[in-house]
C-alpha cells in the first residue's frame, strides 16, 4: 500500500508469463490495476487444502511468502491459505493471488485472468526510500 514502482511491460508481453512470477493486472470490474503473483498457468488445476497449495495434484513450496508473517497468522489457529477449489484454468486464463493472503483480493474472489489483463512482471519498488526492492520470481 502506497508504494510506488515501476513494472517490466517488455519482458511481461515478450517473454511470456511464468509460475510464481509477480504481475501487475489490470482488473475491468474496477478498473484498477493490482499487483498479484502469477498460481496458475493455462490449462493447470489449482486448489488449497489444509494450508497447502496444489498445482496439478503437487505440492508446491512458496518460498516467496514472509514466513514469519505466516507463521503468526498459524500460531493464531488460522490459515494464511483458506481452502478452495479445485480450479481448473482454461486457454490463455492466469490464476493470481496475493502474497498476503489472509486480506488478498484475488482470483480466488473474481476468478482467473486473461493474457491480455496482464500489463507488466517484476515490480520494482521505488518509493518510499526505505522500501526500494526487486519482488520477482525466487524460482528463476
Amino acid at each position: 500500500d502506497e508504494e510506488i514502482g515501476m513494472v517490466n511491460v517488455f519482458s511481461a508481453k515478450h517473454l511470456g508469463i511464468h509460475r510464481f512470477d509477480v504481475v501487475v493486472a489490470h482488473h475491468e470490474a474496477t478498473n484498477d490495476n493490482w499487483v498479484k503473483r502469477v498460481i496458475g498457468l493455462p490449462h493447470d488445476t489449482i486448489m488449497v487444502k489444509d494450508d497447502v497449495l496444489y498445482v496439478n495434484g503437487r505440492v508446491q513450496e512458496e518460498p516467496y511468502l514472509n514466513t514469519d508473517y505466516v507463521n503468526n497468522i498459524r500460531s493464531q489457529g488460522r490459515k494464511f491459505t483458506e481452502d478452495f477449489g479445485p480450479v481448473t484454468l482454461g486457454e490463455n486464463e492466469y490464476f493470481l493471488m496475493g502474497d498476503n493472503r489472509v486480506v488478498s483480493h484475488d482470483s480466488r474472489a473474481v476468478g482467473p485472468f486473461h493474457k491480455e489483463d496482464i500489463i507488466g512482471k517484476n515490480a520494482y519498488i521505488l518509493y518510499p526510500f526505505h522500501e526500494i526492492k526487486i519482488v520477482n520470481n525466487p524460482m528463476k
